[in-house]
């Protein structure tokens, strides 16, 4: 609550920026959702020259996501990078 007042302070950490990192957790498909959002405002703040990689976090609950009906679709995940050239990387902030 609260986020969207602040939307417009969020331009000044991108401004200028070569590229972005936009991370998702695997494990909550809205944060995908918001992912998508930021996506699109990055490019259409910066233009279509930055670079911008998506980062699969929580990969280490690869298993778990499988089972849980809130996980992102991993080939939706793809195919959304491939179809905005948009680098896609898997990582986690606990196994590294």
């Amino acid at each position: 609550a609260g986020q969207e007042r602040f939307g417009s302070l969020t331009k000044m950490y991108y401004k200028g920026a070569a590229a972005a990192i936009v991370v998702i957790d695997i494990t909550a498909a809205s944060s995908f959702d918001r992912a998508r959002q930021w996506v699109h405002d990055v490019k259409e703040n910066e233009g279509p020259g930055i670079v911008i990689m998506v980062a699969k976090n929580k990969c280490d609950l690869i298993q778990e996501a499988k089972n849980s009906r809130d996980a992102v679709d991993q080939k939706a995940v793809a195919d959304y990078c491939k179809e905005n050239s948009l680098l896609l990387s898997e990582c986690s902030a606990k196994s590294g």
